[in-house]
């Protein structure tokens, strides 16, 4: 809610996100990352144009109540829900503007680390909250198309393997009398797991 003027370049389609503002407080972001430069879609652009006023100055705010005032985010929330009620959908949290966001530009495919630096959140937050997202079956066969020169058209899946009763509990595996876990391809030593563990 704190974009000014100054913070947009429409004609390079970009943002500079400089200030957060928060119930009427602001600041700096809280992060370095999140200091950053968004890339805006065609529909954002010609929306901002439409918003920004004719004689706009650089130190305006983009997002103004009626009275040309920043918006109140108690006050914005309030006509959020009125929105929400309208349209028939479960009342959320502004916030949740953000996750939907990304949570839709995964299922899309959309490259995990431009969205980090387009969101600023780091790219492991990313994968924590939002992973399950990630994979989508045209985003998985164009990753699989990379491995498989075939190409992107060819990419295909393995079937499913067919289940042959229950298996049962993995039998814990001891090494000279220690229990020790099994990672990936590699045997699994506790001299390995030692020097691969963080100190």
């Amino acid at each position: 809610m704190a974009i000014r003027v100054r913070s947009l370049a429409l004609g390079s389609g970009t943002l500079f996100v400089e200030r957060s503002r928060s119930l009427g407080a602001e600041a700096p972001p809280k992060t370095a990352a999140a200091a950053r430069v968004v890339r805006l879609t065609p529909r954002n652009v010609e929306l901002l144009r439409q918003l920004i006023e004719l004689r706009a100055e650089p130190a305006d705010y983009v997002f103004k109540n009626t009275l040309g005032e920043p918006i109140d985010q108690r006050s914005f929330y309030k006509i959020f829900c009125s929105a929400q009620r309208a349209i028939g959908i479960r009342i959320r949290e502004l916030y949740a503007t953000k996750d939907t966001c990304v949570s839709t530009a995964l299922t899309r495919g959309v490259n995990l680390a431009w969205l980090s630096e387009q969101t600023g959140v780091s790219d492991a937050t990313l994968r924590r909250h939002y992973g399950k997202f990630i994979h989508a079956e045209a985003a998985d066969a164009l990753e699989l198309s990379k491995i498989d020169s075939g190409g992107f058209e060819s990419a295909q899946f393995a079937p499913p393997l067919p289940l042959r009763g229950v298996a049962g509990p993995k039998k814990p595996l001891v090494y000279k009398g220690n229990l020790v876990e099994q990672k990936g391809f590699e045997p699994s030593t506790p001299t390995l797991r030692t020097w691969c563990s963080p100190s």
